[in-house]
């Protein structure tokens, strides 16, 4: 039943090229070491992105190139070679990666973390997981593109 869930998530997110759509994810977080928690913990984000749309034509990705900001050629990825252009990914490790593009809406990025199947506040997990995943603001050299596992994908609207 998972498979076919993410087969049908991911026959939407095809489906949209250039499109922008409002997507849940949602992913485990790794445990420091020596930290254990008898239910697994969960970040869940819900952001708009768009869909299938080239790197090369995106406006600031372009004036970056222009003004000196990027790099003026592509430099290509690390761990990671394109399945289907524009939107799949595969990592060293074999998983599939959607690539989203983001885009600034009056949305925003909107966060939550669970215990199990519990919400719970940042501060309850935070002895527990590493710094980095309790972050919750978009990194401005991180703004146009990430890559998601198909895996972590649970909604798309």
């Amino acid at each position: 039943m998972v498979a076919d869930k993410q087969a049908q998530i991911l026959s939407t997110l095809l489906a949209n090229k250039g499109q922008i759509r409002t997507v849940k994810i949602k992913r485990p977080l790794k445990l420091k070491k020596g930290c254990e928690s008898d239910y697994p913990i969960y970040k869940e984000t819900i952001q708009q992105a768009r869909c299938g749309i080239s790197y090369e034509n995106i406006k600031a990705v372009s004036e970056g190139r222009d003004n000196g900001e990027l790099p003026a050629k592509n430099m290509g990825m690390k761990g990671k070679s394109w399945e289907l252009y524009p939107y799949l990914l595969r990592n060293d490790g074999g998983e599939l990666l959607f690539r989203f593009y983001r885009v600034n809406s009056m949305m925003g990025v909107k966060t939550k973390f669970f215990l199990g199947e519990k919400e719970v506040d940042k501060p309850e997990i935070a002895s527990m997981v590493y710094a980095s995943d309790l972050n919750t603001k978009v990194r401005p050299s991180l703004s146009n593109v990430f890559d998601v596992k198909i895996k972590s994908i649970v909604e798309v609207k």
